[in-house]
């Protein structure tokens, strides 16, 4: 028997916790369901770190799996299997929450300074994955000039297909 859990809604701390609280270091297999716009970099990797402990999780994206739920899509180790044809997922290089002064230098707090740079570090190996994904000329196109892109099921088939 296996037990489900419906990830619905932004990748965050708090549901992140949710879902922490959920595994409680249990091992019994699990369905993840995931539907996501995407969401914090720092709580994706948290959440890819639990999928990844789980020893018998099938990941099942349904709908929208965007942003920071896609590369949970391409960084889990477990089996992926979709169960809609209508799923998109839109895809762009990690967007960085930062405040710049009027002479463009960067704002940060001392105490915040170190989690700043934390942060940056996972956001690039995020970014060198998209350069890494075989895409068409348009696409490649498109994420290079920063603009969002889509991809549909026979896309998300092709780019994970050694995990279905």
């Amino acid at each position: 028997m296996r037990d489900n859990y419906y990830f619905e809604g932004t990748i965050t701390p708090e549901t992140v916790r949710d879902f922490l609280y959920f595994c409680n270091g249990d091992t019994r297999p699990i369905n993840f369901y995931i539907d996501s716009p995407g969401g914090d970099v720092a709580a994706y990797k948290i959440l890819l770190d639990c999928l990844n402990d789980q020893e018998d999780v099938i990941v099942l994206p349904v709908s929208n799996a965007s942003s920071c739920a896609f590369y949970l899509l391409l960084n889990v180790k477990h089996k992926i299997k979709f169960i809609d044809d209508s799923i998109v997922s839109f895809i762009h290089f990690p967007r960085r929450k930062v405040q710049i002064d009027f002479n463009r230098q960067l704002v940060v707090e001392d105490d915040d300074e170190h989690e700043h740079f934390i942060n940056r570090s996972k956001e690039d190996e995020l970014s060198k994955q998209l350069y890494s994904l075989k895409l068409d000329k348009v696409k490649k196109k498109k994420l290079m000039t920063a603009k969002d892109i889509m991809f549909n099921i026979k896309d998300l088939k092709k780019i994970l297909h050694g995990k279905l």
